[in-house]
């Protein structure tokens, strides 16, 4: 039988060297390390998504370069240094100047056109504005403004309106004296309707109007200080039509009468002046008797 050598025989098999417990808890700790990193990250991409930080960031950022912006533009020329004012006539110029909003020699860009018409819009007087931008340099704003109607007196204040009730001030009223004079609360509200009848009558026209409105369901209207018409509640139109044909038949306005009372179809109540005695030999134009 042969010898076996040594150098003949296959080599022991060695066991692998398991690698030292802390190096696995090293890299543990690394990867649970990193995982928080993460966790933080995206806590804080939620955060700053849902608190709206990035939006106001980028905000600041768009305002800043918008700023830098407008400012090259008004060294270049394009600023405000004329605002022309067309169609005013009852608005204080101060007022509209405060309410465009922007002072001479600010950049032109930066006006906002839309905005100052709505605050222009606002004012008492003003019934429409246009505003315009002509570049490089001018503002143009086109008013229209409202039309007063008649004076207002209501718990002892007087003010002026237009024909959808709107005051349009309370002061300097001495020159619109010319205007007729509603009284009494709602008066401001139905006015414009009751007046628009009242010039269908030709025989009130040119007289001083003074209309209070009774318990805010009809009108009484006195002329010229000097008589007094009852309308009724509804159909005021037809009552109206019916005075203005009695005038031009009897002449009821011409100083007979110190009051007449429309309010009834059948029927038509004058009083008669003290002063005026009845014509002796003509009867009298139309029934009269005491006021209920």
């Amino acid at each position: 039988m042969a010898r076996l050598r040594r150098s003949h025989l296959p080599p022991p098999r060695r066991r692998g060297r398991r690698k030292p417990p802390v190096q696995w808890s090293l890299r543990l700790v690394a990867i649970a390390a990193a995982i928080a990193a993460l966790c933080l990250m995206l806590s804080a991409l939620v955060w700053g998504w849902r608190s709206g930080w990035f939006e106001r960031q980028a905000q600041a950022v768009q305002a800043s370069l918008w700023n830098q912006t407008l400012e090259w533009s008004r060294q270049a020329g394009l600023r405000v240094d004329d605002i022309v004012v067309e169609g005013r006539q009852e608005t204080p110029l101060v007022d509209v100047l405060t309410e465009l909003g922007i002072m001479r020699g600010g950049p032109i860009m930066e006006f906002d056109t839309a905005a100052s018409q709505q605050r222009l819009r606002q004012l008492p007087w003003v019934s429409e504005a246009f505003v315009a931008r002509r570049l490089p340099r001018r503002i143009v704003v086109r008013l229209i403004e409202r039309r007063p109607m008649a004076l207002w007196q209501n718990d002892r204040r007087m003010a002026l309106i237009d024909d959808t009730g709107r005051v349009l001030t309370r002061e300097n009223l001495e020159r619109f004296r010319h205007l007729p004079l509603l009284v009494g609360e709602g008066a401001e509200k139905e006015g414009a309707r009751f007046l628009a009848e009242v010039s269908q009558c030709s025989a009130l026209s040119g007289r001083t109007l003074t209309a209070q409105r009774i318990a805010n369901r009809r009108w009484d209207l006195r002329l010229d200080d000097k008589i007094t018409l009852n309308f009724p509640e509804e159909q005021t139109a037809s009552a109206i039509a019916r005075l203005c044909k009695l005038q031009s038949q009897q002449h009821v306005l011409d100083g007979l009468f110190v009051s007449i009372d429309l309010r009834f179809e059948d029927r038509l109540i004058v009083q008669r002046r003290p002063d005026v005695a009845p014509d002796p030999i003509a009867p009298p134009p139309v029934k009269t008797g005491s006021k209920p």
